[in-house]
């Protein structure tokens, strides 16, 4: 792969470029149709990912030997499969494992005890995307509980980063909704409604509707 698209940058070989298009030209229909599709370039990582993932940062080791615990600490969601086989590393390979049907992401409701399908089991521990409504330092104790094979300082540095505005635009999202399902709880108790069901209802556009 010696020639560069002009408009991309995309690598291609000679030989890929249709008969139609003359060789002095150095563009591509496979790669941007010949600069009609426009790729946003991937904003900067924040600071401490970036140190992180390059050797800056003096926990660097730390985090890329236990990357796979961090992933799991901070998701959102659980994942849900049939695994039938599994195999450990194999010389410098990667471990793998093999499923059979469906890969799921799994995830409760936002309020740990607010639900009335979960009100009935109040000492469950908040996990997954229940921690992100909490205050930062609620989300570090309990990660650190679950996880004491990692580095409480650089759990907190993780969560600091994620409740910090633009840098994961669900934080937010989950926070309102919260925010919202709240004051209608509230609303119901006051009024001395008979409780009634609801959700939120999350558009493309991440809006957010009561229903």
């Amino acid at each position: 792969m010696d020639k560069v698209c002009q408009h991309c940058g995309a690598l291609h070989w000679t030989a890929e470029k249709p008969v139609n298009v003359p060789a002095s030209a150095l563009s591509w229909e496979s790669c941007c149709k010949h600069g009609a599709v426009k790729v946003d370039a991937l904003r900067d990582p924040p600071q401490l990912l970036k140190d992180l993932f390059t050797g800056n940062h003096e926990l660097s080791t730390h985090f890329l030997k236990n990357i796979r615990q961090f992933n799991m600490a901070f998701a959102f969601t659980s994942v849900g499969c049939n695994i039938v086989s599994a195999t450990g590393r194999s010389g410098s390979g990667p471990s793998s494992f093999m499923i059979h049907g469906e890969l799921y992401h799994l995830q409760g409701p936002i309020n740990h005890i607010g639900n009335s399908e979960v009100s009935e089991n109040r000492n469950a521990v908040p996990s997954y995307a229940q921690l992100y409504i909490y205050d930062p330092a609620f989300g570090v104790n309990n990660r650190v509980a679950n996880n004491p094979d990692l580095n409480v300082n650089l759990i907190e540095q993780l969560t600091n980063m994620l409740h910090t505005d633009n840098v994961n635009p669900f934080v937010n999202i989950y926070k309102h909704a919260h925010e919202i399902l709240k004051d209608e709880y509230e609303r119901q108790a006051s009024n001395e409604e008979e409780s009634t069901p609801f959700h939120i209802r999350l558009s493309p556009q991440m809006t957010m509707e009561l229903n």
